[in-house]
């Protein structure tokens, strides 16, 4: 099982001066009601600093970034749009995707990247060397970097880790391409009208029909260097359950292996990642099914835990190569609590993020508050193997 590095609890609404959880910026008002948070989305960086989305998951407050340094200490906060995505660069900046502009945030202030309203909404990913990738389609008219480009169509904007515009590519197809995944090293796995292809290098790889069939439109896909692919999916077990459905392919396609994860109930798939080394890492929330006897709890085969008589339990897990269980935890309180969101740290440790109500307990035995009875927390905990 992994060892927590560091934790932290970030609680808003009502605790939003108090905690820090944002600047002085945030249209909200301290004493309102409006205290249910989460952390929605985390971001690794290659020297381990690590982003985080926190926000009322009903959209009823402002959304913020909030930077930790490696040591899991906050660094700054700011307002974002509800929504938005987060790519940690490193060295305390942050590129922020909202819905029609694109942002690098850092300690000194936000500065906007030269990137249009987009026709089809932001893709953003970025590869274990730090580079980010937008997949943009922009209105007629528009320029990227000042770049003349042809309206709706896809475009890829590459940004490397010094937060500079660094390469401009436009996307085979037409229509609302997207980007699926992206390897460490930089390959991208692209989905336009004509296909899913690999690209690297400018050259486009057709992938097989094997694998293109396993990647619906609701699956998380990560991309190994070797053309390896790992996909996650919310999906009906063989015992008729709602669970989370983990799959590991080769370059060709031909499945690895699969396990299906999770509860009784309708399981909530939060985050996938696939390590250098080939092993996959999974974080999602276990529900069980209301009403029945039922066993309630989290089955990762060889790991079970039970299920909060509320209804979620966060757990997160990974497995080897060839598919066993490397390590599993199923942290949580004894009220609700969820997996939102997991990125890698350039050790191979795991960041998770997520949400918690009443007291968070971790697989060392830390215990975090969320606050007042009722209300929830978002947490972001770093889990090394």
């Amino acid at each position: 099982m992994g060892n927590p590095g560091w934790r932290q609890a970030v609680a808003c609404g009502a605790w939003l001066l108090a905690s820090g959880c944002a600047d002085s910026g945030v249209d909200v008002d301290p004493w309102s009601t409006v205290t249910d948070t989460a952390v929605l989305q985390v971001s690794v960086a290659p020297d381990g600093v690590v982003a985080a989305v926190v926000a009322d998951p009903l959209g009823r407050a402002a959304a913020s970034v909030v930077s930790f340094d490696a040591h899991g200490a906050v660094q700054w906060t700011r307002p974002i749009g509800w929504g938005a995505s987060v790519v940690a660069l490193g060295d305390d900046r942050v590129v922020v995707a909202e819905t029609a502009r694109v942002v690098l945030h850092d300690r000194a202030g936000t500065t906007p990247f030269a990137i249009p309203a987009t026709a089809c909404g932001l893709d953003v990913h970025s590869d274990a060397r730090g580079f980010v990738y937008v997949l943009v389609a922009p209105y007629p008219g528009g320029s990227i970097g000042g770049v003349p480009v042809d309206g709706w169509r896809g475009y890829i904007v590459t940004i490397d880790p010094q937060g500079a515009l660094v390469g401009l590519e436009q996307v085979q197809g037409a229509g609302c391409p997207r980007v699926l995944a992206v390897s460490p090293g930089g390959r991208l796995l692209v989905r336009t009208d004509t296909g899913v292809f690999v690209l690297s290098g400018g050259v486009y790889r057709s992938v097989p029909e094997a694998l293109r069939a396993r990647l619906d439109s609701d699956a998380i896909v990560a991309l190994g260097d070797d053309g390896s692919v790992a996909v996650a999916t919310e999906s009906y077990s063989p015992m008729g359950y709602a669970d989370v459905r983990v799959t590991r392919l080769d370059r060709a396609g031909v499945e690895q292996w699969t396990h299906w994860v999770g509860g009784p109930g309708p399981d909530d798939l939060g985050g996938l990642a696939l390590g250098p080394g080939g092993r996959v890492y999974v974080a999602a929330t276990a529900r069980p099914v209301a009403g029945t006897v039922v066993d309630p709890v989290v089955d990762l085969g060889e790991l079970r835990a039970a299920i909060p008589a509320t209804g979620a339990q966060a757990f997160f897990a990974a497995w080897e190569p060839d598919g066993r269980l490397a390590w599993g935890a199923a942290p949580g309180s004894a009220d609700d609590d969820a997996a939102t969101s997991l990125d890698l740290a350039p050790d191979g440790s795991l960041v998770v993020g997520g949400w918690f109500a009443g007291t968070m307990d971790l697989p060392d035995g830390t215990h975090m508050a969320a606050g007042a009875p009722g209300t929830h927390a978002g947490f972001v905990t770093h889990v090394a193997p």
